[in-house]
């Protein structure tokens, strides 16, 4: 579901490209910000998924559980 979300902004871009030229999309429309925001939003919500890095060290990133 977080991926879907970090991808629902591929819909408005590709219909800015179709609008408009893909040098203007690239160079004036900010679309560089847009792809690195999606990467890091699809990156966090995949590790997020994977449980790291709580699964390959147990217990460690525990913050107001712990009983350590």
């Amino acid at each position: 579901m977080f991926i879907a979300l970090g991808l629902c902004g591929l819909l408005p871009v590709i219909h800015y490209i179709i609008i408009f030229d893909s040098f203007e999309v690239l160079h004036g429309g900010g679309l560089d910000f847009l792809i690195l925001m999606a990467v890091f939003y699809v990156t966090g919500a995949s590790l997020y998924a994977a449980r790291i890095p709580e699964r390959l060290f147990p217990g460690k990133f525990d913050i107001w559980v712990n009983k350590d």
